[in-house]
């Protein structure tokens, strides 16, 4: 950020010098040109007779300042905004008389930033140092007053500099209001404003300048991994098996150094999310994007992948270098997360190689999960306790059933009455024909 605040007198120090001496003889000078004016001119508190005495130190009402952008720039129209809070109160009417210190700014221009007050009376005056500017502003429906309970733009003050160096805003709190509606006598409710200060760059000082920045704080719990299968539960990270699919979930922050945009250039930043060497979700954004979002910016990505034995997931942001910066070493992360071999019995799986030794991957009928090749029924995968099945139980192959059946559709059948359910054998003559037209040819 590129705002100071002051004192009103490190202020005069700073513009005009330490020692009072020098300028004793300007100030005799500039305080004979301001009863002349008191003379000869009327002056605005009393035009518009908003009040009848100076803002006081704790107001209710606060007139705070920013800018766009937040690094004045050379050579560009640069905006500094006034924002009011009255903090709940009914405001009448707004006085500003201050002082903008500043070289190499030959204009400035005043206008209302907010629908609900209208500039009545304004002067702007270009002096030695900088301008003296006043200006009133009065609700635009004179029958309204104006509340507030957030800092609200009111008025910008439009100026383009000429040169490097600084802008300062210092306000006149003896003249400067903010008084209460329809209060007699005129009742101020405006808190003394701070003396404001805003550095100015020329936009080629910026283009080469460190921008942004991938954090990498919490950087692996940002990561969350779901299952692709049956409710989508979420996986614990260290438990990822090989061999699986699962979605993940990732949120990228992307710390931006600086609000400031150089006019000339916005390009378009690209952020990748890669996987295993895979480029798997890619979002694009302009650089004027990042300026205007809160800081950090947070970019949700969500992709699926297959586990390996060790996943590498690599995010950058402007890997094409699209904008030049000091420093190119922040704009990626890397994090690795490996897998295990998965031992448990019962457990969802995709295939095969998702299961322990011994196991396989089983259908059964909801969802696949991990079961004893010998005992594909068992949902504590334990060992049939004398090996081969009777009649129509459950089998993976012919060898899980007794003696005299076969496995056929995973049911154990007789081999010569396979569609019965009770294992009988067929009839004589069926027996005949069996054996009559085994390893016959036919068509």
């Amino acid at each position: 950020m590129s705002k100071k605040t002051h004192s009103p007198q490190s202020v005069i120090n700073r513009v005009f010098g330490k020692n009072l001496f020098l300028v004793s003889g300007f100030l005799i000078t500039i305080g004979l040109f301001l009863l002349l004016v008191f003379v000869t001119q009327k002056p605005i508190t009393q035009t518009q007779d908003l009040a009848s005495q100076a803002s006081v130190k704790n107001g209710l009402v606060e007139i705070t300042s920013t800018a766009n952008p937040a690094q004045l720039m050379t050579g560009v129209d640069n905006t500094i905004h006034l924002r009011i809070n009255t903090s709940g109160q009914q405001v009448g009417g707004v006085q500003l008389v201050f002082d903008v210190l500043a070289t190499g700014v030959p204009t400035l221009e005043l206008t209302s930033a907010s629908p609900r007050l209208a500039i009545v009376s304004q002067e702007v005056e270009h002096v030695t140092h900088g301008f003296k500017v006043s200006a009133v502003l009065l609700p635009s429906d004179p029958t309204q007053s104006l509340v507030t309970s957030t800092p609200e733009p009111f008025l910008d003050i439009t100026l383009k500099p000429e040169s490097q160096g600084s802008i300062f805003l210092n306000f006149d709190v003896e003249r400067s209001h903010a008084t209460q509606h329809k209060s007699d006598p005129p009742i101020d409710l405006l808190t003394h404003i701070n003396v404001y200060e805003y550095f100015i760059q020329s936009p080629t000082s910026l283009i080469n300048a460190d921008d942004f920045t991938l954090l990498t704080d919490s950087l692996d719990s940002r990561f969350s991994f779901f299952e692709t299968t049956g409710s989508r539960n979420e996986v614990d990270r260290n438990t990822l098996v090989k061999g699986r699919t699962y979605t993940v979930k990732h949120q990228v922050k992307i710390q931006n150094s600086r609000d400031d945009l150089p006019s000339t250039s916005d390009p378009v930043l690209t952020t990748k999310l890669v996987i295993n060497n895979l480029e798997s979700v890619t979002r694009t954004f302009n650089r004027s994007t990042l300026s205007k979002a809160t800081d950090p910016l947070t970019l949700q990505f969500e992709t699926s992948f297959v586990a390996k034995d060790s996943n590498t997931f690599l995010v950058t942001v402007d890997g094409t270098n699209a904008y030049a910066e000091t420093n190119e070493d922040n704009n990626s992360t890397t994090s690795i997360f490996g897998t295990t071999t998965s031992t448990s019995c019962n457990i969802v799986c995709e295939n095969n190689g998702n299961c322990a030794d011994g196991q396989r991957c089983y259908d059964t009928g909801s969802d696949k999960r991990c079961r004893l090749v010998t005992n594909l029924s068992s949902t504590s995968c334990t060992s049939l306790a004398t090996p081969g099945r009777s009649c129509n139980q459950y089998c993976a192959d012919t060898n899980e059933c007794a003696e005299g059946y076969n496995c056929w559709y995973n049911k154990c059948r007789n081999p010569y009455n396979v569609e019965s359910e009770s294992c009988v054998n067929p009839s004589n003559r069926t027996l005949e024909l069996i054996r009559e037209n085994c390893n016959v040819s036919c068509s």
